[in-house]
């Protein structure tokens, strides 16, 4: 048999199987012998497909653990933390609201007070570049003491300061320039 004769003899052969493969799988369970049988073939890609799904799956694994979290501030992103520059815990925080409240730890990110809570709030919500166990110890805010004696003060306005004066020219310029400023 020649080559081209041999080749649509087995082209014809094949032809129901290649039917039965673009067929879906509802119309081989509903066709019209009865037969209940998936042809081989079928199970066949089947299996094929099931490998196939089980490399990409091992594939996915393997990638997302080398895409996990290593460094301390991944791994706080990862956890829903925030990054803050100083975390003090452990210790008394000194509230100053109204009823004098007393914490225990504190979040600060650069000059800003950001969180005051317990060990346990300020630890899971925020992850410190500077961590500070205070040991029990108290921490308060910082006291920018501007307060003045009320009638001294207003004496204040009006005296000229000759503090750093160092001879009797300046002295007198000083004097000078207070008396253009006073009413």
């Amino acid at each position: 048999m020649p080559r081209r004769a041999r080749f649509n003899a087995d082209h014809a052969a094949h032809a129901p199987r290649r039917k039965a493969l673009q067929t879906f799988p509802e119309q081989w369970y509903n066709n019209a012998a009865g037969s209940h049988e998936l042809p081989a073939s079928t199970l066949q890609i089947a299996m094929i497909n099931s490998r196939r799904l089980l490399a990409l799956t091992v594939a996915l694994v393997v990638a997302f653990a080398f895409a996990a979290p290593h460094t301390t501030a991944q791994r706080a992103r990862a956890a829903g933390q925030r990054r803050v520059s100083l975390v003090l815990f452990n210790g008394k925080v000194f509230v100053s609201d109204k009823q004098y409240a007393i914490a225990q730890a504190v979040a600060i990110d650069g000059e800003r007070i950001v969180a005051v809570g317990t060990d346990s709030e300020i630890k899971s919500h925020f992850t410190g570049a500077q961590t500070i166990d205070l040991q029990g110890r108290l921490v308060t805010p910082g006291f920018n003491d501007a307060h003045l004696h009320f009638l001294n003060g207003g004496l204040s306005l009006a005296r000229v300061d000759l503090n750093g004066a160092k001879t009797l020219a300046e002295a007198k310029r000083r004097v000078a320039e207070k008396i253009k400023e006073l009413p």
